[in-house]
């Protein structure tokens, strides 16, 4: 939590660890900026909207990356105080999704193949990881795609994003 000056309020244990050397954000003077000078009028201007709903792309460590959003959560003591969200993208992240097969009433099956599908597998990708053929991949894509009244991965991208935890 940062105010309108970018003076850091308080980080939990992500924030604590996106402003170490590296992590894409650093304190300077007690404000929170940009690792990279260069970012910095983005950053300032992502501050100033706080909407929550524009983002900013920072390079992070090990040539990963941070998507910021920015929201006023609260005036006090005649100062605005602004909550970050912060994820770390890049190298090693998997995103979490919230249950699936409870939702869309997935067989076991349909829900590995769709999870997998949303990691960015090709069907015969599955296929060999899981030991099945094709047929039996595509069948269970077809199923899954019922359920989710979905008819393309891009549609099906669409249907899921709310679902996608992190």
């Amino acid at each position: 939590m940062i105010d309108e000056t970018r003076t850091l309020i308080c980080a939990d244990k992500r924030g604590r660890t996106v402003l170490k050397p590296g992590g894409g954000l650093r304190l300077r003077d007690s404000r929170v900026e940009p690792a990279n000078a260069d970012d910095l009028p983005a950053f300032e201007e992502l501050i100033e909207s706080r909407t929550g709903l524009e983002s900013l792309g920072l390079k992070g460590s090990h040539g990963g990356h941070l998507i910021v959003q920015a929201s006023k959560i609260c005036e006090r003591q005649g100062k605005t105080l602004i909550g970050l969200a912060i994820r770390i993208v890049g190298r090693g992240f998997s995103p979490r999704w919230a249950d699936l097969k409870q939702a869309f009433h997935l067989t076991k099956a349909e829900n590995q193949v769709v999870r997998s599908l949303l990691a960015g597998l090709s069907a015969e990708q599955i296929a060999e990881a899981h030991g099945l053929s094709l047929d039996t991949i595509r069948t269970h894509i077809r199923h899954a795609y019922d359920k989710l009244n979905v008819s393309s991965r891009d549609q099906m991208w669409h249907r899921l994003a709310p679902y996608r935890l992190n």
